[in-house]
């Protein structure tokens, strides 16, 4: 079992997230509680701790404080549970990676979700754990990257890799490369665990295999490998490294059929300044969210450093916003691409593009509620949905297209906002219940069907009418009752079912309300020639 620490300050909220689920059956026990960030450290400083879950605003040391202080020395998953949809709060999350943000009351599936994705991940982490200290090539690959994470020496390095009958000792030129198996490019449903290890097995046998005699590979995620390049493969010579880069790419896709991603580090003449490669091809991977999957990346790869003057950001947000309110489509996706364009140009990193996107999701809240004039359209409201898939976006096109999708719903509001009067919204609902008065019919679901929000509608009824939404249906049914019972000699059961009451009592009683007399009696007191009528008692009239 995985042990978890939920931090909330309302003990009731520790309760209910408590009760949520079955814990267990997910793989993890509650090993620890907390209301408050002080006794959340005290309690990770004292324990072993796989996952915590903490709330944001507590009283002493917010949670956000407490991430921070957690990430200053540890890698622990966090989820966040928060009652507040705040976006400065889901930017500061992602800048920590944080797991996931998910909003009060927590869904049952939503928690599940991530709370399966954590343990996979960290099942992961604990699997390769346990191949470090089971192998020759997992001792080797853990001392490869502790060498390129600068946490031992280049002599130490030197010599532990001589255990193994690697000699570095007389090399002049050493190169990394970053290697990412860019599997969202052929994951399906229908592969297994064991099926995705395969693969990872099969892309290291061959890219091992083209190696020999220039590098050294090792693991140092379950879909990343570092390269050590040495000697004139290592050297300044671009186009050396590239040709390798591409063989590699290219044979990863032909003989294990996965596409890969590489990123090429800078070239080093010293032992010692290893890690100053690795670092530069880890940077040169991350850049894949820009240029997307099945690159080779290098520092040539781009034209321009990234400005931290943001006021062309704002310049062409403006522009991208005031294009929204004019419903001009075409105009929205050639600024989105100009926008994604200079990102990529630029190197921009990926946090401020996705701080970017989420800004925009807040002024396209604001368009879509001042033009619906309160109304709230579903697709118009973020969702935690949203910020998730902005967090997770691979690439930039994946975020842009995700862009363009809810600036084209805003615009389809505005459309549709100038075409549709509130007064005909109420009309059409008269209209609707006229027709549908029989049926289960609700305020909730006639505002689906006008595109409009329930509490927002029922206001414009009342304001309209001068009665609620609900006195105007009875009053309609009633009406409609009263007809029946004068013009036609049907049991009062049919008339009530017919009226859009499956409740018998509940008709009896409203009739009466409405009346001043039970059914049985209004139909006496005003119809002639109709046969014996059942009382509410269930007698006859006789």
């Amino acid at each position: 079992m995985l042990n978890v620490l939920m931090v909330d300050d309302e003990p009731g909220a520790l309760k209910a997230m408590k009760y949520l689920l079955d814990w267990e059956q997910l793989g993890f026990t509650i090993a620890g509680e907390a209301t408050g960030g002080n006794m959340a450290l005290d309690m990770l400083r004292q324990g072993h701790y796989d996952l915590l879950i903490t709330d944001i605003r507590m009283p002493g040391i917010s949670g956000l404080e407490l991430i921070s202080r957690v990430r200053r020395n540890s890698r622990l998953p966090i989820i966040v549970v928060s009652g507040f949809e705040d976006f400065e709060y889901v930017k500061e999350c992602l800048q920590h990676g944080v797991k996931d943000y998910l909003l009060k009351p927590v869904m049952e599936e939503d928690a599940e979700r991530i709370l399966t994705a954590v343990k996979n991940e960290i099942s992961r982490d604990m699997i390769i754990s346990r191949k470090l200290d089971l192998s020759a090539s997992a001792a080797r690959d853990h001392m490869l990257k502790r060498w390129t994470h600068g946490l031992i020496g280049a002599d130490e390095a030197i010599n532990q890799l001589l255990l193994w009958g690697i000699a570095m000792a007389d090399c002049r030129n050493y190169r990394c490369l970053f290697v990412e198996l860019d599997f969202q490019e052929t994951l399906n449903a229908y592969m297994t665990e064991a099926d995705i290890d395969l693969k990872r097995f099969a892309v290291r046998n061959v890219l091992e295999e083209l190696l020999v005699g220039k590098g050294y590979m090792f693991e140092e995620l379950p879909d990343r490998f570092g390269i050590v390049c040495f000697g004139d493969i290592g050297g300044t010579e671009e186009m050396p490294i590239l040709e390798l880069a591409a063989l590699l790419q290219e044979s990863a896709l032909n003989y294990a059929k996965m596409p890969i991603t590489i990123g090429i580090g800078e070239s080093v003449r010293l032992a010692e300044e290893v890690k100053k490669s690795f670092h530069s091809a880890k940077r040169m991977l991350d850049r894949k969210f820009l240029l997307g999957s099945l690159s080779i990346i290098t520092g040539n790869s781009f034209g321009g450093a990234f400005l931290q003057e943001k006021s062309g950001d704002i310049q062409e947000a403006q522009s991208l916003i005031n294009a929204v309110q004019e419903c001009d489509k075409e105009r929205v996706i050639d600024l989105l691409n100009r926008q994604q364009d200079r990102f990529k140009t630029g190197d921009t990193p990926k946090p401020h593009v996705q701080s970017m996107v989420i800004d925009l999701l807040a002024d396209l809240q604001s368009i879509a509620g001042k033009h619906a004039r309160g109304q709230m359209p579903i697709t118009a409201a973020p969702t935690s949905r949203d910020y998730l898939r902005i967090m997770e976006s691979a690439t930039i096109q994946n975020l842009f297209e995700f862009a363009a999708d809810k600036c084209m719903q805003v615009i389809a509001i505005i459309e549709e906002s100038k075409r549709t009067s509130f007064p005909t919204a109420v009309e059409q609902v008269k209209k609707i219940l006229a027709s549908d008065y029989t049926s289960n019919i609700s305020l909730k679901s006639l505002a689906e069907q006008v595109h409009m929000n329930p509490v927002y509608l029922g206001q414009l009824f009342k304001a309209s009418d001068g009665v609620s939404f609900n006195d105007y249906l009875m009053r309609l049914r009633m009406e409609k009752a009263k007809e029946l019972l004068v013009r036609t000699d049907q049991k009062i059961y049919a008339i009530a079912y017919e009226v859009g009451y499956r409740q018998l009592d509940w008709f009896y009683k409203k009739f009466k309300e409405y009346t001043g007399h039970n059914a049985s009696e209004y139909r006496s007191l005003h119809s002639y020639g109709c046969i014996p009528e059942e009382n509410e008692d269930g007698g006859t009239g006789e």
